[in-house]
């Protein structure tokens, strides 16, 4: 019974001491007297102007002769071969889902394959060798 009790009652007030805030008075410049003359405070400074933007988060590449490029999008169940004058737009954004799943190079007689995480866009499994008619191993 003691120490329920001692549970039921309230802890003891503290008391805390009060501190009076410093007071600062601020200094101000003397006054002029008449016929002085008083320096003008300098201009201030032009704002900064804004750097010309540049598109750092696109980079275009071109294949070299004889070689192709198929690229496996998330979702999709075959790989895309990227010919001609036709594009496709890869995307490695630092939110996350990264995209394209898959790419393969593939130039004569050899391919090389990266697959890509799909949330931070690093390299997940790296293939290379002897060439290959399809994404299938």
């Amino acid at each position: 019974l003691k120490h329920l009790e001692e549970l039921r009652t309230p802890p003891p007030v503290e008391t805390i001491e009060r501190v009076e805030p410093e007071v600062i008075v601020p200094q101000r410049a003397p006054t002029p007297r008449e016929g002085e003359t008083v320096k003008a405070p300098p201009p201030p400074p032009e704002p900064a102007k804004p750097k010309e933007r540049e598109m750092p988060w696109t980079l275009s590449l071109n294949l070299e002769e004889n070689t192709e490029c198929e690229v496996l999008l998330w979702g999709d169940g075959e790989a895309e071969r990227v010919e001609g004058d036709r594009v496709r737009r890869w995307v490695f954004q630092p939110s996350g889902m990264a995209s394209p799943a898959t790419v393969r190079l593939q130039a004569a007689d050899i391919f090389r394959e990266a697959s890509f995480d799909v949330l931070t866009g690093e390299i997940n499994a790296e293939r290379a060798g002897p060439r290959k008619d399809s994404f299938r191993p």
